[in-house]
């Protein structure tokens, strides 16, 4: 009985600085690939025009599929007050930003 229980508070002392370590990346609860994307991103500073006018990196509402190139992880891109994305003449078309990240093979 005392194996089981030192065994859970070893796991649920894991758990918590797991946790703790993601919620200092700004990825709670996220899939690994998110974790990983976002290292690399805040190692790499990439300088991509559009994070001039973005206001936040959503990573916490970030899409991991596996595709046909491996795990893609799409991360939305909120950007700042009155700037918008135009798609031809229609006002009521919707878009969406995203930063896409694809590992290497």
């Amino acid at each position: 009985m005392k194996y089981i229980a030192k065994n859970l508070a070893i796991m649920a002392i894991f758990m918590t600085i797991a946790n703790c370590a993601n919620e200092n990346l700004g990825v709670l609860n996220q899939d690994v690939s998110v974790v990983n994307a976002k290292k690399w991103f805040d190692l790499n500073k990439p300088s991509l025009i559009v994070l001039d006018y973005t206001q936040t990196i959503d990573w916490t509402n970030a899409i991991v599929t596996n595709g046909d190139n491996g795990i893609i992880v799409e991360v939305p891109l909120i950007l700042k007050g009155t700037i918008t994305a135009k798609v031809g003449d229609d006002k009521s078309y919707k878009t969406y930003n995203r930063i896409m990240f694809i590992a290497d093979k």
